[in-house]
């Protein structure tokens, strides 16, 4: 049995450290989106609504009247790896990217009150006491989901009515891995 000499253990130790370090092309960009692995799951709106009356007995349902629609919703801000609220005075598509502003939080403690008053002032909602609480137990109804369910992604559009937020759309991204919970009366709900 031959042994290699020290140079030939060199090289093929820098072989390994290279093809270690070396980046590794996105496999998934030369498969067809159909053959693609799905990373998160999407929840029905039903869904989606129903998670916001359980965990902080939010006020949900289809618009059902007039008022003013304002986009609320909780996503990454990976530059400072921390979750962050997304929040504009429009749901209108045009303006939307020029009107959302960022608002990060920590996953510890989550959004803090000085965070939802100024989320409030920017949305142009009433300052009146009951429809900033009412702001306030949705927000952190969407960071508790966010951090509790490994969500990627949670949207709503909101109203104020009679001195209360109200969702009136809702759509929410789960991690893939984390949607067991989503079996409901024997059910899946994706």
């Amino acid at each position: 049995m031959e042994h290699a000499t020290s140079g030939e253990q060199f090289d093929q130790c820098r072989q390994i450290y290279d093809a270690l370090r070396r980046p590794q092309q996105n496999r998934r960009e030369h498969l067809p989106l159909s053959l693609q692995q799905k990373r998160h799951t999407s929840l029905s709106e039903d869904v989606c609504m129903n998670l916001l009356r359980e965990v902080g007995g939010i006020n949900c349902g289809v618009d059902s009247g007039p008022g003013v629609r304002r986009y609320l919703a909780i996503g990454m801000d990976k530059s400072a790896r921390s979750p962050c609220i997304l929040a504009s005075p429009t749901t209108d598509e045009c303006q939307l990217k020029s009107t959302l502003k960022q608002y990060p939080f920590d996953y510890e403690t989550g959004p803090n009150e000085l965070a939802i008053e100024r989320i409030a002032h920017y949305l142009q909602l009433s300052q009146k006491e009951s429809t900033v609480n009412s702001l306030r137990r949705l927000v952190k109804s969407l960071a508790s989901l966010f951090c509790d369910k490994r969500a990627t992604f949670l949207s709503t559009s909101i109203v104020e009515r009679l001195g209360e937020v109200k969702v009136v759309n809702a759509h929410f991204s789960l991690d893939k891995d984390n949607d067991s919970f989503l079996i409901h009366d024997g059910q899946e709900s994706h």
